[in-house]
């Protein structure tokens, strides 16, 4: 039997859990019981996003290179090049020295760039430079097992899934999701289950970032840090996303599981607890000594990839953006990444749209004076330097700035100013672009609703749909100051709390093992409806009725249904310090979720199942829902309309750069 990284469990039997054991399937082969079903159905899925192992060994060779080139860049300029030197080298040329030898000792002793500076280095720097190789290294050997996992995937792929890597750049995700489901009830991948659905399927591969989602949401609002110039704001950052993911990694999830000690006695919480905290000031502690050498990269690889945006136009800094806020909101449950990837996409037009009708008119008038004034000095230049060639670029226009200089700075502020004028004819309907906005990012606030017009409703969603170099500015603040003072101080007074939110919305699956509550939306019946008694239950509510904060009542149903979905969504607050509006909101959001979903994948039937499911029963009655999901093409399905602004969230991402399509 071949080696492959997702070999037999031999040490657990199914009946020891109260499953039916599944026969060995004569063609299972080395694929029968995978022991890391999570893992083989992420590197399923990344093997699909990626499309093939060329692409996977490409890219992830490719990021690594450039994290060194970038601090080769930075040494560079940093430590070899001596500017005091280079000036001195350009002024005082030697009589018998017509050209400029920058690396070589002038006769005046100068010896502009020297290699054997990084000899000379500060101790700090060797510290900080051994930080940085030790994550380097830590990165490349997680990319090596992750190329090992799938050259194991490209093997399933061509010889049980009958799937070339050229296929991959047609073939649909729904059409893989039916063949892996049929590789399931042929090789038993997983012994505790005979067969799966797309739902399954999804869910593993989407098990710990719906628990992000629902943490996120609840959490959001601890948070929020002051900002100069622009308030206390929620700061999700790249950097602090990523701490978080890795701590929660470590300590809560084991597996397929959370860590059994949260079904434990408080005491064992406690102490769970405990070693959240300490892993948070560990890490908080890592930030702080990383912080300057992490900026450094940040601000250097956001040049390099925009460099040829920001010579053209304002591009990487005017134009906007999902906020990592945003993109933790408008997520759906179980939803995979180039779904929403090409949702968010597909949302940037009407949203820019929107956002460009409040413009005002008097800044469109300056804006049009200063590129038309800006523009003029910078075609005199350009038409000058083309006439007098390379010697004018290079002369001092004013005291220590030579032409060249000013006309990079003219072309910024021209790019600056040409994004501000906007086409005041094409004044469009407020309601209908967001409406629009609406069909991709199934996110719509009731305190929207018939004052789309009004600048209060703007402000709100140029909070979601902010500058990119707002979000830069977010990212700088946070390597250095945000995520070390958030990790060491904010959220180690929040551990009980956390151990505690996976107490209370861990859904047990017996033979899948652990998924967020609110995410597993199976068994709806006929598939339609949505059932306020679950929601409620997941608030923490044991009736059948509930009260908003004015004292009216909301009455559910009988007691004993049995056809009543088992689980469903609900939002993170108590429901004691909530309106019946945040239930319902939190309802449509399970609702955008399945409807979507149902889109993506149109045989799925969310049937009611017998698989063994940990599951709650009571009654309630079904609120029948709108259709809201007004795409150009698909079939409707119903879902209803948020009632009320979610908290924020946010989306975790790698730590010291990330390429501008994956900022979501």
């Amino acid at each position: 039997m071949a080696s492959t990284p997702y070999a037999r469990l031999g040490s657990t039997s199914s009946d020891e859990i109260g499953l039916p054991v599944v026969s060995q399937a004569p063609r299972a082969g080395r694929w029968w019981h995978i022991r890391d079903l999570d893992g083989f159905f992420r590197t399923f899925y990344l093997y699909f996003d990626a499309k093939g192992l060329h692409n996977v060994i490409s890219k992830g060779i490719l990021d690594h290179l450039n994290i060194i080139f970038v601090v080769f860049v930075i040494l560079f300029l940093s430590v070899v090049v001596n500017y005091d030197q280079l000036e001195k080298h350009i002024k005082e040329k030697c009589a018998d020295h017509e050209r400029f030898d920058l690396m070589s000792k002038d006769c005046h002793g100068n010896t502009p760039i020297s290699f054997y500076r990084l000899l000379k280095m500060h101790p700090i720097i060797y510290f900080i430079l051994a930080l940085l190789l030790v994550f380097w290294l830590w990165s490349f050997g997680a990319f090596l097992r992750h190329v090992q996992r799938c050259y194991t995937m490209q093997d399933f792929y061509l010889h049980e899934l009958k799937v070339a890597q050229r296929d991959l750049q047609t073939v649909s995700w729904d059409e893989m999701v039916k063949k892996v489901i049929d590789a399931q009830e042929r090789l038993q991948l997983c012994t505790k289950m005979r067969t799966f659905d797309v739902l399954d399927v999804t869910n593993l591969i989407t098990r710990q970032r719906n628990f992000l989602i629902a943490l996120y949401v609840q959490f959001g609002p601890e948070l929020k840090v002051w900002m100069p110039g622009l308030g206390r704001r929620i700061v999700l950052s790249e950097s602090l996303q990523w701490n978080i993911q890795k701590i929660l990694s470590t300590v809560i999830f084991d597996g397929d599981s959370v860590d059994k000690r949260v079904w434990e006695s408080p005491q064992s919480r406690a102490m769970l607890s405990a070693k959240l905290s300490t892993y948070f000031k560990v890490m908080g502690v890592l930030n702080l000594l990383l912080a300057p050498a992490v900026l450094l990269i940040r601000v250097a690889y956001f040049f390099f990839h925009n460099s040829d945006s920001l010579r053209k136009s304002a591009g990487p800094l005017a134009a906007r953006n999902w906020s990592p806020y945003a993109c933790w909101l408008l997520r759906d449950w179980s939803e995979v990444d180039h779904k929403f990837r090409r949702r968010l996409a597909r949302s940037m037009k009407p949203a820019a749209t929107y956002v460009d009708q409040f413009v005002s008119e008097t800044t469109t008038i300056w804006a049009r004076f200063l590129v038309f004034v800006i523009g003029g000095l910078f075609s005199v230049l350009a038409v000058l330097g083309f006439v007098f060639d390379e010697e004018f670029m290079f002369a001092n226009l004013t005291p220590n700035r030579s032409v060249l200089w000013w006309s990079g700075i003219l072309g910024i502020l021209l790019a600056g100013a040409q994004s501000l004028v906007v086409d005041t004819n094409m004044i469009l309907d407020h309601a209908e672009l967001l409406r629009e906005v609406r069909k991709f990012t199934h996110y719509y606030p009731d305190e929207w609703k018939g004052r789309e017009h009004r600048v209060d409703t703007y402000d709100q969603f140029c909070r979601l749909f902010q500058f990119k170099g707002i979000t830069f500015l977010e990212e700088l603040c946070s390597v250095l100051v945000y995520t070390p003072y958030l990790l060491l101080f904010r959220l180690p007074q929040h551990s009980e709390n956390i151990v505690a939110f996976f107490h209370r919305y861990t859904y047990r699956h017996a033979a899948l093992g652990d998924f967020c509550k609110l995410a597993f939306f199976h068994d709806k019946a006929e598939g339609e409806g949505m059932m306020m008694d679950d929601v409620c239950e997941v608030f923490g509510t044991g009736g059948d009725m509930t009260r908003d904060n004015s004292g009216t009542s909301y009455a559910g149903a009988g007691t004993d249904n049995a056809e009543r979905l088992p689980h469903a969504s609900a939002s993170l607050v108590d429901i004691g310090s909530s309106s019946m509006q945040d239930v319902r909101h939190s309802a449509a959001k399970l609702e955008y979720s399945v409807a979507a979903f149902r889109e993506e994948h149109p045989s799925w039937n969310p049937t009611v199942r017998t698989d063994h499911s940990q599951m709650t029963a009571s009654a309630a009655s079904v609120v029948s829902l709108p259709s809201i999901l007004e795409e150009d093409t698909g079939p409707k399905h119903a879902a209803p309309a948020p009632r009320a602004h979610m908290p924020p969230v946010g989306l975790s991402t790698p730590l010291l750069f990330s390429h501008e399509e994956e900022e979501c």
